[in-house]
């Protein structure tokens, strides 16, 4: 910039000399030399001008050059100072992060420690009630021990008959009530020897060792079983075979005796006498084996049907309510800790027994179809997920099921809520598989308010039924108070002399999330509305049990009734619910996706206000209700066991397994690999099916099982930052096996796959052996002809309908299907954007 200014001064001054020299050519004429002079001294002192011009600039030049140093320098002790400074707030970010870390780890350290004190406490507990069980088993075996030695002697005419005895046969007591010298062999006074065995019949000679030996192997031929041999017709047989022998062996002895040159005339009286007894004997025994012949008869005990059978003796059948309640979270009632208050809940339960061990299935129609029919979905053709509204589906008719087989014993059987069992067929609606009356839904969710369901996009209709028939006046009355009412209406109108069965499958808490307004001002400080609309839905549930309770009470039903609270499935953290600490979620096998909430609560507890943790599956229901009913005539066909005794007076339960599920359906070609099997599966099971299986202690898991993070309660606000505590579990490349001991490690934290390759192998023969029994899986494509627009708008069977073909014409019956669809191209079309707007709705959670 400077040189171009000192060249535009030249050139300007030469410009100006040059146009002064025209503009005054006559000065420039007169006297040319002083003009040159003048001119020349002009361009010296401009040349001098211009030389200092230059030396200036190049002294600009410098300044700027040192300018630009300086400016370089500070520039880069500031970049210095900058970095000096970030390195110190990253240093103070680790150690705050690694402080967060470790308190973090302390923490969790804390938590373990006071899970493992929980453990250790239970297991304390667990020992106690084990050694009281042991004490309670050991003095029944003492009092059958008495009984065995009563009926002994009652058969041998001893002196507690008032029958002449012999001297061998004096009991333990000598007359007069005074103990038997034990030093002394009874009834005869002679001392005993040294180093014999004891105990009431105690030999004296070398000769007799043999012989009271053989009376001994006799005795202990009496089967060990009730207290006292009385008690069952088998008992008291064995009894009097045992005795029988007994005086046989007895009277051979004697009889030798007798017949050698030693015997003598009380040895003959003896003989007499004994077969005398022989005979009274046999014909007891005679008699006794009719009795007992005819008592059992058609009388076939399983071994499991030995432990607590259920059936309250000497009363008339209970009252059986079971209350189910979809989507409820493990976490989410009281006394687990929730920030949902469920106050009747919690007392109810508190005042029964809490099932701390208590499993369900991951999604809705698993879990129910196994309580209706007692066996696992392998076995009734359900493996792989839910049954569709659309899909030609429903329970097995070749399985009774529990309201069936309670019908059968006497019962009344009352249906109230959600169904999702299937319903192409009428056969396969509630009233069809043994409820005697139904108000519900068939599908498995739909609006609480107008029962809008949809299915997809393309297919939506109504769907409330009371009996067979759609339910249109009582739309727009919420499903959980309605539900309520029709229960309170049947307990009014139920005989009491009358066994009842209702089953309560209350469609709460599943999505949409809706609630009525005056529920959602219990929560109105909590700051998350999905968390906010889940916990009044579940408070509003709440009050409408405690409802139920009291009608029970204000109509005579409570005292013979048993109650029994459960979930269908885990929580869904997305949809407000939760599982914590639990790991997982609804539709997943972690503990989050099959542990459940649950509890049992009856007058005829024995135990009560106490926690159990028997192994107890939602199969278990079925035999167990047939039980408390004494409709339940064996176990054959069923993989649920009968717990009752385990829930109300803590016997040993007899479940130690549940197989959740093996889902062939589920397998993928290639996914996720060929190790699956042969070095993951050991050769032994394709680990890339979705299994799950529990076994004492141990949980075995393959496939894709969902996934596996630990969800705290979601009470932040709503946005991402709602998601900041949560723990993400990524699994390496090519895994399909998880194995965790779930007593001691009942988050599923600690994977032992590769550390107890021995419990894996054990597990997936399991799986394999169980998958021998199982049937087909059935998923059949959706059926277009169940679409409500068919059917009046509304939900409903379209299979096996009156006018419709048989099975013989099954070909014209897909003719007349296609030449319907075809003709009804524009009402679907007219539908299709009803539907659009019902889906679009559909989707947000809030109304």
């Amino acid at each position: 910039m400077i040189l171009e200014y000192f060249s535009n001064s030249r050139a300007t001054v030469t410009v100006s000399i040059t146009s002064r020299a025209e503009s005054n050519p006559t000065e420039a004429e007169n006297d040319p030399e002083d003009a040159i002079a003048h001119w020349e001294g002009k361009i010296e002192e401009l040349q001098q001008n211009l030389t200092k011009s230059e030396r200036r600039k190049l002294e600009l030049e410098q300044e700027v050059r040192d300018l630009a140093d300086q400016w370089a320098d500070d520039a880069h002790q500031r970049q210095l100072e900058f970095d000096r400074q970030a390195e110190t707030l990253r240093e103070a970010a680790g150690e705050m992060e690694a402080f967060r870390h470790q308190h973090s780890v302390s923490q969790r350290e804390q938590l373990l420690k006071i899970n493992d004190l929980e453990r250790k406490l239970r297991n304390a507990q667990g020992v106690h009630e084990h050694l009281q069980l042991r004490y309670r088993t050991l003095e029944g075996e003492l009092k059958l021990v008495q009984g065995r030695l009563q009926l002994a002697y009652q058969v041998r005419g001893g002196p507690n008959q008032g029958g002449a005895s012999h001297p061998e046969e004096t009991p333990p007591e000598q007359e007069g009530g005074a103990p038997r010298d034990e030093n002394v062999r009874p009834g005869t006074g002679r001392p005993l020897p040294s180093g014999r065995f004891d105990g009431l019949l105690t030999p004296v000679t070398d000769r007799e060792v043999g012989c009271w030996q053989q009376e001994r192997d006799i005795y202990n031929v009496i089967p060990s079983g009730p207290p006292s041999p009385f008690l069952h017709p088998v008992y008291a047989t064995s009894g009097v075979i045992a005795a029988l022998l007994l005086q046989i062996h007895r009277l051979g002895r004697i009889s030798r005796s007798s017949n050698s040159q030693s015997g003598t005339l009380a040895d003959k009286r003896s003989v007499l006498e004994m077969r005398g007894s022989i005979r009274s004997a046999f014909f007891l025994l005679i008699g006794g084996t009719l009795l007992g012949g005819l008592g059992c008869l058609g009388e076939a005990e399983s071994p499991e049907d030995s432990v607590g059978s259920g059936k309250v003796p000497g009363l008339k059948p209970p009252h059986l309510i079971f209350i189910l309640v979809d989507d409820q979270g493990y976490g989410d009632i009281g006394y687990h800790g929730s920030d949902i208050h469920t106050p009747v809940l919690d007392q109810l339960a508190g005042e029964g027994v809490k099932l701390e061990n208590y499993y369900v299935q991951p999604i809705c129609s698993p879990s129910r179809s196994q309580l209706m029919t007692g066996r696992y979905q392998i076995h009734t053709g359900l493996q792989h997920s839910i049954i569709r509204p659309r899909q030609p589906l429903c329970l097995p008719p070749d399985s009774p099921t529990l309201p069936e087989r309670l019908v059968e014993a006497g019962y009344a059987t009352h249906m109230v809520g959600k169904w999702h069992l299937g319903f192409c067929r009428p056969g396969c609606l509630p009233t069809g598989r043994g409820f005697q009356s139904f108000l519900g839904t068939l599908t498995g969710s739909g609006d609480h308010f107008s029962y809008q369901s949809c299915d997809g996009v393309e297919a939506c209709g109504f769907d409330l039924h009371d009996g067979d028939r759609p339910a249109w006046e009582m739309t727009g009355n919420y499903s959980t108070l309605l539900y309520i009412e029709r229960v309170k209406q049947i307990l009014r109108s139920h005989d009491p002399r009358k066994p009842l069965f209702l089953y309560l499958s209350l469609q709460a808490v599943h999505t949409p999330l809706q609630v009525p307004d005056h529920f959602l001002q219990l929560y109105s400080s909590l700051d998350n509305r999905v968390r906010r609309h889940y916990a009044a839905m579940l408070s509003c549930l709440d009050h409408g049990v405690g409802e139920v309770v009291q009608e029970l009470h204000s109509r005579g039903l409570y005292q013979n009734s048993v109650l029994i609270y459960s979930s269908d499935n885990g929580g869904q953290p997305l949809s407000g619910g939760s599982n914590w600490p639990l790991r997982g979620g609804k539709g997943t096998y972690w503990e989050g996706g099959v542990r459940a909430v649950g509890f049992v609560h009856s007058p005829h507890l024995k135990r009560k206000g106490v926690v159990s943790r028997a192994l107890v599956h939602v199969s278990d229901w079925y035999p167990t209700l047939l039980g408390l009913a004494g409709a339940l005539k064996s176990h054959r066909g069923l993989d649920g066991h009968n717990v009752w005794g385990a829930i109300s007076e803590g016997l040993p339960c007899p479940r130690t397994e549940i197989l959740f599920n093996i889902d062939p359906v589920s397998r993928r070609p290639g996914e996720p690999d060929d190790r699956a099997l042969v070095l993951n599966g050991f050769g032994i099971w394709d680990t890339a099916v979705r299994a799950a299986i529990r076994a004492g202690d141990w949980k075995l898991l393959t496939g894709n099982v969902g996934d596996g993070d630990w969800i705290p309660p979601q009470t932040h606000p709503g946005g991402p930052e709602r998601w900041q505590v949560l723990e993400k579990q990524r699994n390496q490349r090519g895994k399909s096996v998880w194995l965790f001991n779930v007593s001691s490690d009942p988050y599923e934290r600690s994977d032992l796959a590769e550390a107890r390759p021995e419990v894996v192998k054990h597990l997936l023969i399991r799986l394999a052996e169980y998958n021998q029994t199982a049937v087909v899986a059935k998923n059949p494509p959706d059926d277009p002809m169940a679409d409500p627009e068919l059917h009046g708008g509304v939900w409903s069977p379209w299979l096996g309908l009156e006018g419709e073909v048989g099975d013989s014409g099954e070909e014209d019956e897909r003719k007349e299907r296609k030449t319907k669809i075809r003709h009804c191209k524009v009402c679907k079309l007219r539908a299709l954007f009803k539907k659009v707007g019902s889906h679009l709705q559909r989707n947000a959670l809030f109304f």
